[in-house]
Formats: C-alpha cells, sequence, structure tokens
C-alpha cells in the first residue's frame, strides 16, 4: 500500500471531466481540511484553536488559498476521491474522518453552483514530491490565518471542524475538579467518625488539617498529559514548535 501511495504521488493528476458526478446540473466537489495537532513548548491550552494547523494550498491561476477539493468521479467512492485530490493537490495523506457536510457555492471560474462536501484528514504522511507540486504552493497555517485566506463556505466547514474537536477533548478539569473536592456527605460522614484536629496555641496546623485546592496549573498539566497519551495510542503525529 505504501509503495503504491509513492507511485501515486509521483503520477500525473487525474485530468478531463468525463467520470465528473453531477446531481442535476450541479457538479460534485470533495474536499478536506488536512490537519495535525502542534505542541508549543512550554504553553498549555485548553482551546483546540492553539493545538492543531490546517494544511492550505494555492489555486492554479492565482495565489489564493484554500484546502485540497476536486470533482468526485463516478469509479471512485467520497473517501477515495478525498485520498486522490488530497494527495494530488497537497501531496499528504491521512486518515479520512467523519464527513462535516454539504455546502452550496458559487464556481467563479464557471459561474455554476456547486455541491461541496469536506472531511477532515488527520494528515499522517506528507510527500516532497505530489503531481501537482509545479502548479500548486502549500502552507500549513495555524487556525486564525486560514479563515482570513479561505473562501466563506470553507471557514464554515472548518468552525465545524474545530466544535467537533472541542465535543471530542478529554474532560480530565472537569473530572479533577469534582475528585478533588469532596461532597458534603462524605465531608459530614468523616467529620462525625472522628475529632476535629486540635492546634495549640502557637503551633502551626498540621498539613493534614488544611484543604488546598488544586492549581488551574495542576489541571493543564494532567490535561496535556492525557493527551499526549492519547496521540501516542492512536500514533497520532505531534508536530513540536
Amino acid at each position: 500500500m505504501q509503495i503504491e501511495v509513492e507511485k501515486i504521488a509521483r503520477s500525473p493528476s487525474r485530468t478531463g471531466r468525463e467520470l465528473q458526478r453531477y446531481n442535476l446540473d450541479r457538479r460534485q466537489v470533495v474536499g478536506c481540511i488536512p490537519y495535525r495537532f502542534i505542541e508549543k513548548a512550554g504553553c498549555c491550552s485548553f482551546s483546540v484553536v492553539d493545538e492543531i494547523e490546517v494544511l492550505l494550498i494555492s489555486s492554479q491561476k492565482s495565489e489564493k488559498m484554500m484546502f485540497p477539493k476536486g470533482g468526485w468521479e463516478s469509479d471512485e467512492s467520497m473517501e477515495q476521491a478525498v485520498l486522490r485530490e488530497a494527495l494530488e493537490e497537497a501531496g499528504v495523506t491521512g486518515q479520512v474522518q467523519h464527513e462535516l457536510g454539504k455546502w452550496s457555492y458559487k464556481s467563479k471560474s464557471q459561474d455554476k453552483m456547486h455541491d461541496g462536501f469536506m472531511f477532515p484528514m488527520l494528515v499522517d504522511q506528507q510527500f516532497d514530491h505530489w503531481p501537482e507540486k509545479d502548479a500548486r504552493k502549500r502552507k500549513w497555517v495555524n487556525v486564525e490565518e486560514a479563515k482570513k485566506l479561505c473562501p466563506q463556505w470553507m471557514n464554515e466547514a472548518l468552525d465545524s471542524l474545530i466544535e467537533r474537536l472541542e465535543l471530542e477533548k478529554p474532560s480530565d478539569m472537569e473530572d479533577s475538579t469534582s475528585s478533588s473536592s469532596p461532597s458534603s456527605s462524605s465531608s459530614s460522614s468523616s467529620s462525625s467518625s472522628s475529632p476535629p484536629p486540635q492546634h495549640f496555641l502557637g503551633s502551626p496546623p498540621s498539613s493534614s488539617s488544611v484543604h488546598s485546592s488544586p492549581s488551574p496549573c495542576h489541571f493543564e498539566a494532567e490535561v496535556t498529559s492525557h493527551r499526549q497519551k492519547m496521540r501516542t495510542q492512536l500514533s497520532i503525529p505531534v508536530i513540536r514548535a
């Protein structure tokens, strides 16, 4: 499979519209948001926006930046089309995830409405040579920069991806908060079963008698550690900035 992917990466892109799918008079287009996780040294963040980068490519006819996309053809599934377009236009491959949705947009070059289906792709391999290397530029950018460069309908797809990733974030912080604060019932039972600690005048209270809440940095460290373990288990590449 690896040899086949590398072979495709060095082959010319598909051309022609003979196999192009249409729904009534609308061209059916598939695209993806290639993304990867990054890890910034000395930075703890609970926002997905700060944890990922996305890959943009330039148009063949201008410097305009966008996500990889292209026509969905009759001899391939949507997932196959996504993988092909990402490899041909951006020189990357990876895990195609659940569809983000369908957007209708107007093609400026053809002055016609298209249906665009967008998917996230968690990138696991990037090639130095790919079919459209000489026709396009590619650039890894943060979410904020991508929103400034992409067309509106692709920005909406990016918002959908961010929302999904936020929902999939581990809930370690909430769990740590709830577990660190004993419930009122357990507090009352413990106080009834054992006498309260007594402090003599002039002597500092013992450390066991003082309740100290874990600091936010403690929670951040736990969440960061958990995410790192999850990425390792899933073999998700982490790019260190």
